[in-house]
């Protein structure tokens, strides 16, 4: 029998991510735990990206460390709007919020290369 947990996606990553409360000796515990999230046909028009990459305090040094979860795999169409927000989701500069109505050429990197994580199709 599997229990199923109903949670947002802030719980679940509170509860099943990195411990950001308890602080071990020489980052022995931390650096035991890593989060890989994977994420199935997340609701058209929202990102919980952003959640899974944001930073946390690490350690007895208070340390910023890049992302909360190492990798994450999103399962679902992209860059269309049916999965995820075309652009904080995918990056799809097409839907850059600027981009259509000021013409931006130069358009900001988008946000999961700026947070230092990479984007990689499969088929």
């Amino acid at each position: 029998h599997i229990q199923v947990e109903q949670m947002t996606v802030i719980e679940a990553l509170n509860t099943y991510g990195p411990n950001r409360n308890k602080i071990y000796p020489n980052n022995e515990k931390d650096k035991e735990t890593r989060l890989l999230v994977l994420c199935s046909w997340m609701p058209p028009g929202q990102d919980w990206t952003a959640n899974f990459r944001q930073s946390f305090l690490y350690g007895r040094d208070d340390k910023i460390e890049e992302g909360l979860a190492e990798e994450y795999i999103l399962i679902g169409e992209s860059d269309n709007g049916t999965c995820g927000h075309n652009w904080y989701t995918w990056g799809n500069r097409d839907f850059y919020p600027d981009a259509v109505e000021n013409g931006a050429e130069d358009l900001p990197l988008p946000p999961y290369l700026k947070d230092g994580y990479s984007r990689v199709e499969l088929e």
